[in-house]
């Protein structure tokens, strides 16, 4: 059933007959119900389904950290959206047999905050060690900067997340990881915000290790 919100000539939303009403952005928007095509899928149909299927399914799970780190690029969308079609151009590679991430590629964060310089990862037994040199202070570069770290560990598909957990100063983080795993793939990343977290910088990628 179908809700009018202001007379006859104004918008509604749900389902009337044939069509369907709903509100987006703040305009009244009618489409037609939805048909499914009885069409085979082109081969293009079936790369492009198969690269949005992967890059969803990676970041939706680090959905908050996107939520910060793209916030300043929204246009009519959502941060998780401008993050999703900034990754699609590039994050994702073909390796013949099909589409992969492509994980040094992936970006979480976009901004005018500087990057970690020389961003090295070592694995510790427990940790994962992220080290950075220091930089003469700037507008967009100060010594009291806060890192977000981030490790995706490849074979239990599991994201771990630090949000402002060191300083720019501080040059080096230990991120503590579970005892089980050792001998995994880890993809680590890196990103500085400015002290009041209004500011974005781009994220890092910092390496592929393997935990200790």
């Amino acid at each position: 059933m179908g809700i009018l919100h202001s007379g006859l000539s104004g918008g509604f939303s749900n389902k009337t007959g044939a069509n369907v009403g709903r509100r987006v952005n703040g305009q009244n928007i009618v489409t037609g119900l939805h048909h499914p095509s009885t069409k085979p899928l082109t081969e293009a149909q079936i790369i492009q389904n198969q690269r949005f299927g992967l890059l969803t399914q990676f970041l939706s799970k680090i959905s908050p950290l996107l939520s910060v780190g793209f916030k300043h690029f929204v246009k009519k969308n959502s941060p998780y959206n401008a993050a999703f079609k900034f990754n699609y151009k590039t994050a994702t590679v073909n390796e013949g047999s099909g589409y992969r991430v492509d994980y040094p590629k992936i970006i979480y964060s976009k901004g005018n905050v500087c990057k970690p310089c020389c961003l090295r990862v070592a694995a510790i037994p427990g940790f994962v060690s992220f080290s950075w040199v220091p930089e003469v202070q700037t507008m967009f570069g100060r010594v009291n900067d806060r890192a977000t770290f981030l490790i995706y560990n490849v074979q239990k598909n599991i994201f771990m997340a630090e949000r402002y957990a060191a300083l720019r100063q501080d040059l080096v983080y230990q991120f503590a990881v579970p005892a089980d795993f050792a001998g995994d793939e880890l993809h680590c990343y890196m990103n500085f915000n400015n002290e009041n977290g209004k500011l974005t910088g781009e994220s890092v990628y910092g390496g592929q290790i393997l935990a200790n």
